[in-house]
């Protein structure tokens, strides 16, 4: 299934420079080719709230701005601010303050 995704949120927390003890086992993503529907299929996922794969896909449909095995820096810290489980939400908001406050410090 990882192979399908770019990996984001949690499961790429790693590139915030951060670890978490005691992870869930959920997997989140974004569709790395094809469609929702396509990867749905060709793995055999149901849609269930409590599922251990989370899907994140865009408006557009776009993926063409995927290029490797985790999503950038900035949206994986996007996507861990929008979680609920709040210890991964406040790394994802502590990372994009920090970017924030360098893109500052760089140009202002």
């Amino acid at each position: 299934m990882r192979d399908a995704l770019t990996l984001t949120g949690e499961t790429a927390i790693e590139v915030l420079g951060e670890r978490l003890v005691g992870q869930s086992g959920t997997v989140h993503g974004y569709v790395r080719e094809g469609d929702l529907e396509d990867l749905l299929d060709d793995a055999g996922l149901v849609e269930h709230g409590d599922g251990e794969v989370a899907v994140h896909t865009f408006r557009s449909g776009s993926h063409s701005w995927m290029t490797g095995a985790t999503a950038p820096r900035a949206l994986v810290a996007v996507d861990c601010a929008r979680s609920g489980a709040s210890r991964v939400r406040s790394i994802g908001v502590r990372a994009l303050d920090e970017m924030r406050q360098a893109w500052l410090a760089r140009n202002t």
